[in-house]
């Protein structure tokens, strides 16, 4: 019995500290190959009024971390890939030439990341995070990153010629 009891505070525990209510996908052009890429700008949205140069900051660093980490390097301006992200406050239905994501209904708080290839001038990525201020007008900076990181967890691709290093735990 106690060890049913103790199952059920920690399945509530880690219930309460999850965001299951943040709803997390993204959208691939299936035409468009990843592999080349090497480098990376972010380009600032004009949608951002609802959103305070701290929170924009935080959610800058967590792209760019997310980023450097699949091997890609950050460039001013002209990368390879521009990295565009915008918040959106309201409800809006997203339109996409995919059937599966077309006219989807987003909810109130949504974090869009969008990766556009230079080279092709076309969108090859994107990601969103939506139902973030359902209840809130402001997140802290956890929620944020991961919100943020949640969404970049799910780009596929590395950097051209990157490979990660595995690191080895000596016991």
């Amino acid at each position: 019995m106690k060890t049913f009891i103790y199952l059920v505070a920690c399945t509530l525990l880690i219930s309460a500290c999850t965001t299951s209510k943040v709803r997390v996908d993204t959208t691939l052009d299936e035409q468009v190959s990843l592999a080349y890429n090497r480098t990376y700008s972010i380009l600032k949205s004009s949608d951002l009024k609802n959103l305070g140069e701290y929170e924009q900051g935080i959610i800058l660093q967590e792209i760019e971390k997310q980023m450097n980490a699949r091997g890609y390097k950050a460039m001013e301006e002209g990368g390879d890939l521009s990295v565009l992200f915008s918040v959106y406050t309201d409800q809006f239905k997203l339109k996409q030439s995919n059937p599966a994501y077309a006219n989807q209904k987003l909810k109130k708080g949504t974090l869009l990341i969008h990766l556009v290839d230079e080279t092709l001038n076309r969108s090859v990525w994107m990601g969103y995070a939506s139902g973030l201020f359902e209840k809130e007008t402001t997140l802290s900076e956890r929620e944020l990153r991961t919100a943020t990181r949640r969404i970049m967890d799910q780009y596929p691709a590395l950097a051209y010629g990157y490979a990660p290093v595995k690191m080895i735990v000596k016991q």
